[in-house]
């Protein structure tokens, strides 16, 4: 990793704050519950991989956040607090992005809770990064 991890993590930051922010704008207007799932998922993928990087960690080309988490856990042990977050929000990722057989059916009650534990996991990230 570059000595400009600091940058680089900024920019994944923003990156994971702008998919928090277009969740809570589908919510605000009825959007596709799924939609709405996949991007409380990328937002906290987003937030660890930065985190990561903030640590001088090349992190992983992957999507799964209890490997993710996993790692970040060595440097921000509270991380294990979310970890029934993080199981949720990771179960997501395939069904939501892409079409699954026999498809699933998200609810607004669903996405709702997606974008709780993304909001979770994300303060327990924030409240430990420092520019």
């Amino acid at each position: 990793m570059k000595n400009n991890s600091s940058e680089i993590s900024k920019i994944w930051f923003e990156k994971a704050e702008n998919d928090l922010k277009t969740a809570h704008l589908l919510l605000k207007e009825s959007g596709f519950p799924d939609t709405i799932c996949y991007f409380s998922h990328q937002a906290v993928e987003k937030f660890l991989k930065g985190y990561l990087i903030s640590k001088n960690v090349s992190p992983k080309r992957i999507h799964n956040l209890i490997v993710l988490s996993g790692e970040a856990e060595k440097y921000l042990p509270e991380l294990k607090n979310c970890a029934s977050e993080i199981a949720s929000l990771n179960d997501y990722y395939i069904p939501s992005k892409y079409p699954v057989y026999p498809p699933v059916e998200y609810s607004k009650k669903d996405a709702e809770k997606a974008l709780d534990d993304a909001e979770t996991v994300t303060l327990a990230i924030k409240k430990n990064i420092s520019f």
